[in-house]
């Protein structure tokens, strides 16, 4: 998004930002001060990433790029917070495992990969075939397979969630939370890495 004229000229008068170049600023000592004061004022560090991952899936570059994925999560994530959370846990889970679906199922459309991977179920391949297709060194190689990972264990516990824990102990509104979450932070990383390349 960007800064109004207006809107900088308040910053500069407050001391926060200084003007070096024509429409180019630096941040000051006190505007350094100022944001880290904002950010420390939102909570936990837990939250603070929270709330950053957050903040940028609610943007419209999110939205409008994956929406249907951004809509199973939004309404898992409201069932989570909701006063009947305990009787929508396996609901939420589901909600989590379409999020990733659809996440994957742009992906590999984006790339043009979708006819060698039509199956919607199978993300972690969908998901591999976008980072084989998009790595260009050895870094991104190392990087990508770390998320693969990453994918998959969120998948497992996405999974579990969605079958209801049967072949372990019962589920939680914790386990739940732990769905949301991670797909939400998942979808965020993937999606970063894959623009970046």
């Amino acid at each position: 998004m960007a800064a109004l004229p207006a809107d900088l000229e308040v910053l500069a008068g407050e001391g926060l930002i200084r003007f070096c170049e024509r429409e180019m600023f630096v941040l000051c000592p006190a505007g350094l001060r100022f944001y880290e004061e904002i950010k420390l004022a939102q909570g936990e560090p837990i939250q603070r990433t929270e709330n950053l991952v957050r903040s940028y899936l609610n943007t419209e570059q999110f939205r409008s790029t994956y929406p249907d994925a951004y809509e199973k999560w939004q309404c898992a994530e409201m069932k989570l917070w909701g006063d009947d959370s305990e009787r929508n846990l396996t609901t939420i889970g589901h909600l989590c495992r379409e999020a990733m679906q659809e996440f994957a199922g742009v992906l590999v459309r984006q790339m043009g990969l979708e006819s060698a991977h039509p199956e919607r179920t199978k993300t972690i391949n969908r998901v591999l075939a976008v980072f084989d297709a998009t790595a260009s060194s050895k870094t991104d190689r190392v990087l990508l397979e770390s998320l693969i990972g990453y994918w998959r264990a969120t998948n497992e516990v996405v999974q579990r969630q969605e079958h209801g824990g049967k072949e372990t102990e019962p589920l939680t509104w914790d386990h739940a939370r732990l769905s949301v979450f991670h797909t939400l932070l998942i979808m965020y990383e993937v999606d970063r890495v894959v623009r970046s390349s």
